[in-house]
């Protein structure tokens, strides 16, 4: 038997199954919908779409929430 494949970590990965993905991607889908994205349009997108509206939500977000941090420490003053 070869050490090669001992000594190469990639080469003993396991590989990602198609189960694993659905999981991941449904997982995703209900993040989306939980953003407030409709599940008509959600269901529509491929995975790589879906990974780029979850990024892009999650900014948007994140934008909101610094506008309204940033609000609410003006008004404190």
């Amino acid at each position: 038997m070869s050490v090669t494949t001992y000594r190469n970590k990639s080469l003993r990965r396991r590989r990602k199954t198609a189960s694993a993905r659905g999981a991941r991607m449904k997982t995703q889908q209900k993040r989306l919908v939980a953003m407030g994205v409709a599940e008509e349009k959600v269901a529509k997108l491929t995975c790589a779409d879906l990974r780029r509206a979850l990024i892009a939500a999650g900014k948007a977000q994140a934008k909101a929430r610094r506008a309204a941090r940033a609000a609410a420490a003006a008004s404190a003053k």
